[in-house]
């Protein structure tokens, strides 16, 4: 009845899909796309956020390879994270 080769395949790929979307919801909760709608390095977004700059890290770089985030420029050596147009208009509390 069932592709034994093709289970887990199907399961991982439904696994990933869960996973990036409990990051979406997490960045959205956060309101991480109001404060990057001008640059920010993960430092300085934890500080304002008040959360653990490891994750937010983690984060980011997930919201990056999605395409929601680009790195627009570094400090001091790290990069800095800002909105896509299309994350800021859709998924930021400020947006128009």
């Amino acid at each position: 009845m069932y592709d034994v080769e093709l289970e887990p395949v199907v399961i991982k790929r439904l696994v990933n899909y869960r996973r990036l979307f409990d990051i979406l919801r997490v960045s959205v909760d956060l309101d991480v796309y109001s404060h990057l709608s001008c640059p920010s390095t993960a430092h300085r977004l934890s500080k304002a956020l008040g959360i653990d700059e490891y994750f937010l890290a983690y984060l980011l770089e997930t919201l990056l390879r999605t395409g929601l985030l680009n790195i627009s420029e570094e400090v001091d050596g790290s990069p800095a994270y800002q909105n896509t147009p299309e994350a800021y208009q859709y998924l930021s509390r400020e947006s128009p």
